[in-house]
């Protein structure tokens, strides 16, 4: 059930390929964006080809790439995966950190939200780093209510954050 393409005002919400390694390189290398990522920080564009190729066969997880409209830029990506200790859709979204702060996260998660709506999916989770100011701004533009704290860790365990989730339900 790979991601259809979705246009919003702005942006163009569409499948990735691994022709995107190298753009994606540019938000996935940068220790600014990774923060408060689950990722490693990767080093080399193959790290990146190699994740985009693990996506491509993960059929749990939809992914999208958000591609500027006004000049074709690869800017991030958002992805919804299916949580099912939560019976819901969980939100992820990463953009480079030049696009930060111009509304692009929360225009695109909204975008999402409403495709995952439409594939029948009505409840929808997310969380973010407690010191994560920009995350919590997006998650509650999107209407996403406050359920509880709690922490995640990076895939390798090296850092753990206090933490703020989510839950949305739609009709």
């Amino acid at each position: 059930m790979f991601p259809h393409s979705i246009e919003t005002q702005r942006l163009l919400l569409r499948p990735m390929s691994l022709d995107d390694a190298e753009a994606c390189f540019v938000w996935c290398s940068d220790p600014v964006v990774n923060q408060f990522m689950t990722y490693p920080l990767y080093t080399c564009v193959d790290e990146v080809r190699q994740w985009l190729t693990r996506m491509q066969v993960d059929g749990q997880i939809l992914l999208w790439g958000i591609e500027r409209q006004f000049d074709g830029l690869l800017i991030g990506s958002a992805s919804l995966s299916w949580k099912p200790e939560e019976k819901a859709m969980n939100l992820g979204y990463n953009l480079r950190s030049d696009c930060w702060g111009q509304g692009y996260a929360t225009e695109a998660a909204r975008a999402i939200i409403e495709a995952g709506r439409q594939l029948g999916y009505h409840d929808f989770i997310a969380c973010h780093a407690v010191e994560n100011v920009g995350s919590s701004k997006v998650i509650q533009r999107c209407d996403f209510l406050f359920d509880r704290h709690g922490e995640y860790a990076k895939y390798d365990g090296s850092i753990t954050f206090p933490a703020r989730f989510y839950t949305l339900h739609l009709d």
